[in-house]
């Protein structure tokens, strides 16, 4: 497995640990860091299982190792995980998704989870006619592979554009420098390799043409769904600490601690959920009914609940009390002993519920 470390990792930013230099010209193409610190101590940790690799910078204060980067941090950190002319979008599923103007190459695929054959163009290119042939503009994208890609830091974009049309195996084009307006010119040719779509702030932001067979390009707009990384989250959460476990679970009844007088009125089986252990979390619906301190019964004329549950006078003539919640846990209880739903029908023309007894 082969993954890109720093390069596109939001990790490669100014902070307290690393300089980083990054150098582009005609003649190479790469980047540097060092320690800004030559006191920090710092190790590196391969999983031979996974391939991830863990970067531990030691924390003097707190006497402990703490995790710095995590790479791969997703299915998308993985080199050309989708193959050629894919786009891998870690937010979608499948992650894999093929290029506007291209198709998958192998369409059972998409059943089998495997889009390392990549995807093919769904029309060739007229290449004799190159007025026939326009651009898609993608943007928040991880530029593809650079192996067959040209550079030129003076060319402009509309020169890189005619360039791009002149050779029929140039697939797409873009600012070699994207800061400030934009300046010089870099293209691919062949299949464009390990393309991946970033939707967070902050990330590398390119903006390519992709060349198709319609005359009219279309834009795609950014995406605005924030994406965090595991490393993101685990800081968060102080390494998911059980402190930080918000809304875990239910807490009881929400009327639990009330100095107020409920009637639930529809009690039953349905309405008290458990979790694996047996812990009721959820048990009211919202057909509760607030009484008064010195309130012993009550009449609604908005009959709320399941016939079989309610109690007799509730259920033809509206009246309910604390009674009624005694015979609801009551029917409850008899499920229980019997081991089984109790069976029931309603019949609308006397208003009545019956529950056959064994």
């Amino acid at each position: 497995m082969e993954w890109l470390a720093f390069k596109w990792s939001p990790q490669v930013k100014a902070n307290l640990i690393y300089d980083f230099k990054f150098v582009s010209n005609k003649d190479e193409l790469y980047y540097t860091y060092n320690l800004k610190n030559s006191s920090m101590i710092s190790r590196l940790v391969l999983n031979a299982t996974s391939y991830v690799r863990k970067q531990y910078v030691w924390n003097k204060s707190k006497q402990r190792w703490e995790v710095y980067t995590l790479v791969p941090l997703d299915l998308c950190d993985s080199y050309s995980l989708c193959g050629a002319n894919a786009n891998c979008v870690i937010s979608y599923s499948p992650v894999c998704q093929c290029l506007q103007g291209f198709k998958s190459k192998l369409p059972e695929e998409g059943s089998s989870m495997d889009w390392s054959h990549g995807c093919i163009r769904n029309k060739e290119l007229r290449c004799e006619n190159k007025n026939n042939d326009g651009f898609n503009k993608l943007t928040l994208l991880k530029k593809s592979d650079t192996t067959h890609s040209w550079l030129d830091q003076i060319v402009g974009l509309e020169e890189c554009k005619a360039k791009c049309l002149d050779n029929c195996s140039c697939m797409a084009y873009t600012n070699s420098d994207i800061s400030g307006q934009g300046s010089g010119c870099a293209m691919w040719f062949g299949d464009l390799i390990d393309i991946r779509q970033f939707a967070a702030v902050g990330q590398i932001r390119l903006q390519y043409q992709i060349k198709s067979n319609q005359n009219s390009g279309m834009q795609v707009d950014d995406m605005d769904l924030p994406v965090f990384d595991l490393s993101t989250i685990a800081k968060a959460t102080s390494n998911f600490t059980i402190k930080n476990k918000i809304g875990e679970g239910g807490f009881g009844s929400v009327y639990r601690d009330s100095r107020l007088r409920i009637i639930h009125k529809d009690l039953k089986a349905s309405n008290v959920l458990l979790d694996s252990e047996l812990n009721p979390k959820i048990s009211e619906f919202g057909t509760a009914r607030i009484f008064g301190v010195d309130q012993q019964e009550g009449n609604t004329k908005r009959i709320v609940g399941t016939y079989g549950y309610m109690a007799p006078e509730y259920a033809t003539d509206g009246l309910f009390s604390v009674k009624s919640d005694v015979f609801s846990f009551g029917v409850l209880l008899l499920e229980i002993i019997l081991g089984k739903r109790s069976r029931e029908y309603y019949n609308q023309n006397h208003n009545e519920s019956h529950r056959p007894c064994k």
